[in-house]
């Protein structure tokens, strides 16, 4: 990685997330999910799917079909398998009754470190 990767921390953020792994979570996914956990974590961590799913419809470009999200979503769970903590802990959970998605209390405040890694070198995305 390069100096600036190296800045992110390696401390426990709880349920063994730490900055670093969350770079590597979110570089492993495609870049629309990457832009879906960046409008969770920046309007919530608790955001009404419902409005996050009229954001990629109406405000986003291009725009993300309703029925093309799920699939997006899938990248998200997939970076987790790939690259998150043994722990296997939720980094997002969709609540369907609720109809709310919410991101880990583990890092709901440390995501704008990654993405500004991110943001700056995005080579290290996939």
């Amino acid at each position: 990685m390069t100096d600036r990767a190296i800045l992110l921390s390696e401390e426990d953020l709880g349920n063994g997330w730490n900055e670093q792994l969350l770079l590597r979570v979110l570089a492993g996914m495609t870049p629309r999910a990457r832009e879906i956990v960046r409008y969770i974590a920046e309007h919530g961590p608790v955001a009404p799917f419902d409005q996050v799913q009229d954001h990629f419809a109406h405000h986003a470009h291009p725009p993300l079909p309703r029925e093309k999200f799920g699939g997006t979503m899938t990248s998200i769970k997939a970076a987790v398998r790939h690259c998150g903590p043994e722990s296997r802990t939720p980094f997002l959970h969709r609540d369907e009754r609720a109809r709310t998605d919410t991101l880990s209390p583990a890092i709901a405040a440390a995501p704008a470190q990654a993405f500004a890694v991110l943001d700056a070198q995005p080579a290290l995305a996939r």
